[in-house]
């Protein structure tokens, strides 16, 4: 199996002032998709020293979950929705 963004392999994300994100975040999105009532698209994220690490460390709106450890995946914990 592979990451859905496999990019984000070893990648250390920061703030503006050039701080390695530690902890839980969410990225949202603005959206027409009226499947998203809210207006927006969101996906939680979970960060150590700047790499994308835990259990879960992504969580796609679509219900995908994977599993990083320090910056690269292991595996995907959870389908999609649709492939459940």
């Amino acid at each position: 199996m592979t990451p859905r963004q496999p990019q984000l392999q070893n990648k250390v994300f920061k703030d503006d002032k050039g701080v390695p994100y530690n902890g839980q975040r969410v990225i949202v999105v603005p959206t027409k998709d009226k499947n998203y009532f809210s207006g927006y698209i969101e996906t939680w994220v979970t960060y150590n020293n700047g790499k994308l690490h835990g259990n879960p460390a992504i969580i796609y709106p679509d219900g995908l979950e994977e599993e990083w450890d320090n910056g690269k995946f292991v595996k995907i914990s959870s389908p999609a929705y649709r492939d459940c």
